[in-house]
C-alpha cells in the first residue's frame, strides 16, 4: 500500500508523538500538513418517522445508519476544515430514498465543501497529509469517481475508505474505527 500525498499514517502519527527526542514529520512543522478525519452524521431523510427514525439510529450509534465524510483540516486551531463526500443527488427525496433502499442504483454526487470549524463530536484523526498536494489529490480522485450510489456496495463508506486510502494509506479506515468504537 503506497502512502499517498506524503501523509503519516494513524499508527505512525501515534508513535510520532511518543519520540520526543526524534526529528519527526511533527517537529518539521505542522504548517506542511493538513490533519485528516472520517467524520459521521446522521442521515438524511423527508421530514417526519423517517428522519425520526434515521436520528434515533444515529443516536444509537447503529454504524450502518451514518454518512461518514473526510475532513481535512488546516493545523490552525480555528481555521476552516474542507469536507469531501458522496451521497444521493437528492437525498430528501422519498423516491430515491425508497429506490436506494431497495437496492437499486440512484444518482450521487462528489460533494467538496467547506465547514468554519471541526465538528464537536463524532470525527476520529486518522493521520496527516502534505497540505500542498492532499486537497488536488482528493479532488482528482473525485473526478474519476462513480457517482452511481448503489447502498451496501457504493455509498459512502466506500467512497470515504477510498479516499483514506487514497491521501492517508490507511485501508479499510471504517472497519478499523467500527471495531475500536463498538
Amino acid at each position: 500500500m503506497g502512502m499517498a500525498c506524503g501523509a503519516v499514517p494513524l499508527a505512525l502519527a501515534s508513535a510520532l508523538r511518543t519520540q520526543p527526542g526524534k526529528k519527526n514529520e511533527r517537529q518539521r512543522g505542522d504548517g506542511d500538513y493538513y490533519e485528516v478525519y472520517v467524520g459521521s452524521m446522521a442521515l438524511r431523510a423527508t421530514p417526519g418517522p423517517a428522519q425520526w427514525a434515521l436520528s434515533t439510529a444515529y443516536s444509537m450509534r447503529y454504524w450502518h445508519l451514518q454518512h461518514f465524510m473526510v475532513l481535512f483540516k488546516p493545523p490552525q486551531q480555528n481555521g476552516p476544515c474542507v469536507v469531501f463526500d458522496f451521497q444521493p443527488k437528492d437525498p430528501m427525496n422519498p423516491f430515491i430514498s425508497l429506490a436506494a433502499l431497495c437496492g437499486c442504483g440512484v444518482p450521487g454526487i462528489v460533494q467538496e465543501r467547506e465547514l468554519a470549524k471541526l465538528p464537536a463530536k463524532r470525527h476520529w484523526l486518522i493521520g496527516k497529509a502534505r497540505k500542498e498536494i492532499c486537497i488536488s489529490e482528493a479532488r482528482i480522485f473525485n473526478q474519476r469517481w462513480d457517482t452511481e450510489l448503489k447502498l451496501g456496495e457504493h455509498d459512502c463508506r466506500h467512497y470515504t475508505n477510498a479516499l483514506i486510502e487514497h491521501v492517508a494509506g490507511e485501508h479499510n479506515i471504517l472497519g478499523f474505527l467500527k471495531a475500536i468504537t463498538n
